[in-house]
Formats: structure tokens, C-alpha cells, sequence
């Protein structure tokens, strides 16, 4: 009973909302992203010319692909539709962001990204829990 209280072990049953939330969010702040660069076409030159200076392979290839597959992976969390693969490439975009781009002026400016490889990183392991479409498909694929 007290360690219940102190572990807060009833809370567990809740889990799969939790992940829910987490989805949702991580998910709309991917699409907002997305829809930021598709809406606003300076801020798309900038990414490329972002990419170009720290000589990424063909920006303005590499950034509306980069862009599309934020929107892809967003949608994908918020739909719970595909998590895992979803959080891989969410993963990988935002660990190469790390890689590729500026250092940035204070130690939080890091955090956005890096926040975003771990939420990645959690759904390419832990999958999209109980409250998404990954839980209609037959058992085997893409749990």
C-alpha cells in the first residue's frame, strides 16, 4: 500500500492515455513545423540555404524532403498509424539536425531537437499504445 502510494502505481493504467498525449503533441508540433516551411516560402529558401552552407547534399532537394517527411511523421503520430517507423524517422531527422546544423547560443536551444530524438526514439521502441490505429492491424505489423 505504501509503495503504491510512493510509486504512484495506480497511475499505471493510465499509461496509454499518457502515450496518447504525447502522440498528439509531438505530433502537432511536427505538422506545425511542417506547415510553417510549406506556407512561407522564405523560411523554405532559408532551410536551403541553411542546408547549402554546411554543405548538405542537394538542399534544395534534401529540404522539402525533410519537410515532407516531418508532415508525414507528424501525421503519422497523431493518427497513431505506423509509430514505430514514424518515431525512427523522427529520430533520424532530428538527430541529423543536431549534426548538421548550428551550434546554438544557449544550452536550451538544443532542447527542442533533442527532445524530439528521444520522443522518437520512445515510439520506435515502445510503439503507440493502445489508443491508435497501429492496434487495428493484424498482430506482427508495426507493433
Amino acid at each position: 500500500m505504501v509503495r503504491d502510494l510512493l510509486l504512484l502505481t495506480p497511475l499505471a493504467r493510465l499509461g496509454d492515455a499518457g502515450v496518447l498525449l504525447l502522440r498528439l503533441g509531438a505530433g502537432a508540433v511536427l505538422i506545425h513545423r511542417a506547415l510553417q516551411h510549406l506556407l512561407d516560402s522564405e523560411r523554405t529558401q532559408a532551410f536551403e540555404a541553411l542546408l547549402a552552407q554546411y554543405q548538405v547534399f542537394a538542399p534544395q532537394l534534401t529540404a522539402p524532403l525533410c519537410v515532407l517527411a516531418q508532415l508525414l511523421c507528424g501525421v503519422a503520430l497523431v493518427l497513431g498509424l505506423l509509430t514505430r517507423w514514424a518515431g525512427l524517422a523522427t529520430a533520424l531527422i532530428f538527430a541529423a539536425a543536431l549534426w548538421v546544423g548550428p551550434a546554438p547560443a544557449e544550452a536550451f536551444g538544443w532542447w527542442p531537437h533533442v527532445s524530439l530524438v528521444l520522443i522518437g526514439i520512445l515510439f520506435a521502441t515502445a510503439g503507440a499504445g493502445r489508443y491508435a490505429l497501429d492496434a487495428l492491424l493484424p498482430r506482427g505489423a508495426a507493433r
